[in-house]
This record gives C-alpha cells, sequence and structure tokens, in this order.
C-alpha cells in the first residue's frame, strides 16, 4: 500500500486516477476527489508563496542598496559641508587681509596695490 502512495507523491513521476488514489489511501471516491483538490490548492499556494518570498528577497535587497547609497550620499554632503566652511573661512580672510591693506595704504599714504 505505502508504495502504491509513494507513486503520487514524491517528484510526480505517476498520475493516479481519483479510484486509483482512494484504493490506494483506503477511502471513498468522493473523499478522494476532495484530496486531490486540496494537494492542488496546497501545492498552487506554495508556488505563490514561493514567488512571494523571492520578490520579498528582492525588494529587502533593494532596501539595503539605498540604504547604503543613502549613507554613502550622507557622507560625501557631509565632506561637501565641510569643504563650503573651510572656503568661507578662506575667503572670509582673504577679504579681512584686502580690508587691513587697504587701510594701511590708506593711513600710510600710499596708492592702492594692484
Amino acid at each position: 500500500m505505502a508504495s502504491d502512495i509513494s507513486l503520487a507523491v514524491g517528484d510526480g513521476a505517476r498520475h493516479m486516477t481519483y479510484a486509483e488514489l482512494a484504493q490506494a489511501r483506503g477511502i471513498s471516491l468522493a473523499s478522494a476527489r476532495r484530496l486531490a483538490i486540496a494537494n492542488s490548492s496546497l501545492l498552487s499556494e506554495r508556488k505563490r508563496v514561493g514567488h512571494a518570498e523571492r520578490r520579498l528577497e528582492t525588494e529587502r535587497q533593494l532596501v539595503e542598496d539605498g540604504r547604503k547609497r543613502i549613507d554613502e550620499l550622507q557622507a560625501s554632503l557631509t565632506e561637501e559641508r565641510r569643504r563650503i566652511d573651510t572656503l568661507s573661512v578662506d575667503l572670509a580672510d582673504a577679504r579681512t587681509a584686502a580690508l587691513i591693506i587697504g587701510c594701511e595704504d590708506a593711513a600710510f599714504g600710499r596708492s592702492s596695490r594692484s
């Protein structure tokens, strides 16, 4: 009896009629039909779940990649802000130096430097 049932499961190498399934399982023909329908529904659901799991994993990977890219961009933005701050200080220093030179020239009666 077990060998008859193993033909219907496993890798699905052999299809059984409802009557063969009923006889192998020791159930009524109506029960064999319900069993086959339930099994078919279960297999379809397993396929849908497998597909959904693969899609979920793909989406998770995309989210992870996106988060890494955001981190990279935030680090780059921080570095650019530091650079802007440094350039602003340098510009302020240059303006201050120019103002001081202009004041010195005016105080000592020198003509403006070119």
